[in-house]
């Protein structure tokens, strides 16, 4: 079966498998056929091998880790859990198992998130508007999430979980999002439990110091979070650390305060990451919302707004010691920010948006 063949049986297999709790049958429609002609595109352009080079090359380390799977090696605790992405990977090794390719196993897999992570968003904006506009969904699952459907990362497993977790309803689902960040990303897992306690304490201080609680939230986490990072790498390498040098540097600051506007891409160790400025700034015109998105998220963290401020206070903690953990790291972009897209655009509507009386008389549609 060509590759060909192999994604537009997986398009149709999506297609079949949401249809009945997506809440528009050509968007979804129209979302299959373009991930079919992506995903087919990348493979015409690249070939079997340079397709898992597109973009990053981690996509070649879940096809390798798949292999371990097939080979036989099985997860033998959690660490193995963590460190080989089985939560990722073991999906899509069942489709192996079907006859598929690993790459375009791994990249359905992505597709499912893409789309079931677009039914939360969808679900949890029914019920705070009468019609989901197009500018909603742009910002909330837009062109940047869709790409990320197109590739064999685990950004939109991440996403999905993230957004389940925070705006989930269910509780089974939320706690099953947690292990799965956690078993995905685990400095990101450890930023929710501390921005959990974080705002449990910071809802102690008067509402009338509104400004106050988000500046010690986004200060106050941000630089928790450096600490802890330099904190495990001493521990980890055995090296002494300054607190001072941890807490004050220049580059860090930058950073940190670059991912709030979408621009950390040029606080980037190039070499580390192995693209120029004008490779990172191409993206950032044709994927305008990973700049739109946090930079104006970042703006209604200052404009208060009782039935979402304690939303705004969570993402915010969380957000704040993510970036401090991860302000050590040579690989810090847009992509280990992604998680947040969508919890980010709902804030950003509903604080933005005009409450109308007549709203909740109105059956919620989906506008297209």
């Amino acid at each position: 079966m060509t590759y060909y063949a192999e994604a537009l049986l997986l398009g149709l297999l999506a297609f079949v498998l949401i249809l009945p709790w997506f809440p528009n049958r050509n968007v979804l429609g129209g979302l299959t056929v373009l991930w079919v002609l992506g995903v087919s595109l990348i493979y015409w352009r690249y070939g079997s091998d340079g397709q898992l080079e597109f973009y990053s090359n981690d996509q070649q380390l879940h096809v390798y880790l798949m292999g371990k799977l097939e080979w036989g090696g099985r997860p033998l605790g959690v660490r193995d859990l963590i460190d080989r992405r089985y939560l990722y990977v073991g999906p899509a090794y069942l489709l192996t198992l079907a006859g598929f390719s690993a790459a375009i196993a791994l990249k359905f897999v992505s597709f499912m998130c893409f789309v079931v992570n677009a039914i939360v968003v969808t679900r949890h904006l029914g019920t705070l508007v009468p019609r989901i506009k197009p500018l909603y969904l742009w910002l909330a699952t837009g062109p940047i999430v869709f790409f990320f459907s197109l590739l064999a990362l685990r950004e939109t497993m991440l996403l999905l979980a993230l957004t389940t977790l925070l705006i989930g309803i269910n509780p089974s689902l939320r706690l099953l999002s947690f292990a799965t960040i956690g078993l995905l990303r685990p400095h990101l897992a450890v930023a929710v439990v501390m921005a959990i306690v974080t705002v449990f304490l910071v809802q102690r201080i008067r509402k009338s110091l509104y400004f106050f609680r988000i500046a010690l939230l986004m200060i106050g986490s941000a630089l928790v979070g450096v600490f802890l990072y330099s904190l495990a790498y001493s521990v980890d390498n055995e090296a002494e650390i300054t607190l001072a040098r941890s807490l004050i540097d220049k580059d860090k600051t930058y950073l940190v305060l670059s991912n709030f506007v979408g621009l950390q891409f040029l606080n980037a160790d190039f070499v580390a990451i192995e693209r120029s400025l004008g490779d990172l700034l191409l993206p950032r015109l044709l994927f305008a919302e990973t700049v739109v998105v946090p930079l104006l998220f970042t703006i209604a963290l200052f404009v208060p707004k009782d039935s979402i401020d304690r939303l705004k206070m969570l993402i915010v903690a969380i957000f704040s010691y993510y970036i401090g953990i991860i302000a050590g790291s040579d690989f810090t972009s847009f992509r280990q920010n992604l998680p947040f897209v969508s919890v980010m655009a709902i804030v950003i509507i509903q604080t933005f948006r005009r409450e109308k009386s007549t709203d909740s008389a109105e059956q919620p549609q989906l506008s297209v």
